[in-house]
């Protein structure tokens, strides 16, 4: 790829043989060659794992429309000309929508983990916040606590949104979303919403999530709703060792003798490779998601420890 300036092609835009010109918004142009249109594989494996992984990212698009009313609040900290939408596939893109092959049909069926999906992230503490549902009524009750931890990435006057979801009963067309204004971090109370008529609430999914008040910053979304699995509050458990591990290498790294140092760099070193390690064993032992992920995580928690 080249790039140059020149007032004499400033909105240049074609093709040229192999060659594709681009025109960026300061005036620079930008060649590159054009990508080839049918791309040869070594195996018939191999492109079908191409098709089925562009499947899941276009799955994982397909949800930025319903959310635009949230994502347009959310994701504050982007990159430098980043959109929001942007942003929500970079987090989402490799975990929220997985494809498949229908044996029968030979169709690409597309598969969602809605429970994992995050429509906010940032550097601000989470905001707390709970939600209870009435499905006889159509209520949903959000109970905020005004708790900001001193000395966190929070301020009283965060301002913090609930996100109200649903996977719609046939396909994303049928997906639908809610933004609700709560309140302040710093201020205790409850807020009532209710589950817009037409929704599936057997599909129905509650986000939380806060932005600073100068819109500069946000934080990760939690789910409310519904409550976590004894899976996932497992995975909690196990993220929260693996997390404390690490702070207590930090800790001891500050005062560590040169031996010491050194051991503490190797063990941090060997996570990765003992991470994939245990992960592998999980695999061909033909375990569960949720057993490899936190195979993973414990082997990387024994890894800190080890030096620590």
């Amino acid at each position: 790829m080249a790039k140059g300036k020149s007032t004499l092609f400033w909105e240049l835009r074609q093709s040229i043989g192999q060659h594709r010109f681009t025109t960026s918004w300061d005036g620079e142009i930008i060649s590159a060659m054009k990508g080839k249109k049918n791309p040869v594989y070594s195996s018939k494996e191999k492109q079908e794992a191409r098709d089925l992984r562009i499947a899941g990212y276009g799955g994982c698009g397909k949800l930025t429309r319903p959310l635009l009313e949230t994502l347009r609040v959310s994701f504050r900290e982007r990159k430098k000309r980043e959109s929001p939408m942007n942003a929500f596939m970079q987090a989402n893109v490799k975990t929220l929508c997985t494809a498949s092959r229908d044996a029968l049909t030979k169709k690409i069926v597309l598969e969602y983990d809605f429970g994992g999906m995050q429509v906010s992230d940032g550097s601000l503490d989470t905001a707390n916040v709970t939600a209870t549902v009435d499905m006889d009524t159509n209520k949903v009750a959000f109970v905020q606590v005004d708790e900001v931890i001193p000395g966190g990435l929070a301020r009283e006057n965060d301002r913090v949104y609930a996100c109200m979801f649903t996977a719609g009963a046939e396909d994303h067309k049928s997906m639908r979303s809610l933004r609700v204004d709560l309140r302040d971090r710093g201020e205790a109370g409850s807020t009532s919403a209710l589950i817009p008529a037409g929704w599936n609430k057997a599909a129905l999914f509650i986000y939380a999530y806060a932005v600073s008040a100068d819109g500069k910053y946000s934080s990760p979304s939690t789910r409310l709703y519904p409550p976590p699995t004894a899976e996932e509050l497992t995975l909690a458990e196990a993220v929260e060792a693996y997390e404390a591990a690490q702070l207590r290498l930090a800790v001891r790294e500050v005062t560590a003798t040169p031996e010491e140092r050194e051991a503490i760099m190797r063990a941090k070193a060997g996570v990765k490779k003992a991470t994939a390690a245990a992960e592998k064993e999980a695999v061909k032992a033909k375990k569960s998601a949720f057993e490899i992920k936190l195979a993973g995580l414990e082997a990387a928690t024994r890894q800190l420890k080890i030096e620590s």
